[in-house]
């Protein structure tokens, strides 16, 4: 049960790292907002099962991706995903320029961290490519799940900083004639699914 709610943060993470750059979607206030698909109602034991949570969680990320199109579609674009390798470690590359290699012209359209695979959604219209400046609505659907809530992880003494892994350039390779232009700004409504759990485990006290 923990996974599915790994794969909803997973899926936003995801999103905001091909836009280049990791931007954090804005919750929206709207109270008023219905999700566009209902969430499932609760079985015989009062709460959502494994499989019905895995295939509301499914649906609104399909609608979230739905949306996305609909909102570049408006914009006269369509959404284009582009596979890229890494910069060198160290390379000073700023989104949106460009660079020639061996004959071959590639722009900088992201900043990807390891583990992430260095690609991008992008922006097409005509020959010209743009990034995608994502800032999206976040709207939660509470959702009570059959489960249990874990406890923390007791803490060892003395904790060691977790070390972060640097976001890296990622150099998209360009076509005869296609230019990369400026980025273009994207909003759009999305829901999630906001699990909790119907029991938690005794914890012991820290």
């Amino acid at each position: 049960m923990q996974s599915l709610v790994a794969l909803t943060a997973a899926l936003l993470l995801a999103v905001s790292c091909v836009s280049g750059g990791v931007t954090t979607p804005s919750t929206s206030t709207l109270g008023t907002a219905v999700p566009p698909v209902r969430p499932p109602g609760p079985g015989i034991s009062g709460c959502v099962e494994s499989r019905e949570l895995k295939e509301y969680v499914q649906a609104l990320e399909n609608r979230r991706r739905a949306a996305r199109g609909t909102a570049l579609a408006a914009l006269g674009v369509r959404g284009e995903e582009r596979r890229g390798v890494f910069a060198p470690p160290g390379a000073a590359n700023a989104l949106g320029e460009t660079h020639t290699s061996a004959g071959q012209r590639f722009g900088v359209v992201a900043y990807v961290a390891p583990p992430f695979e260095p690609k991008a959604l992008l922006a097409k219209q005509g020959n010209s490519l743009h990034r995608i400046d994502e800032r999206p609505r976040a709207h939660p659907v509470p959702v009570l799940a059959c489960g249990t809530q874990a406890c923390r992880a007791p803490s060892q003494g003395r904790t060691q900083p977790v070390r972060s892994v640097p976001a890296r350039p990622v150099l998209v390779p360009l076509e005869a004639g296609e230019t990369l232009g400026n980025a273009l700004l994207v909003s759009y409504d999305f829901w999630w699914a906001q699990v909790s759990y119907d029991r938690k485990a005794e914890c012991p006290t820290p």
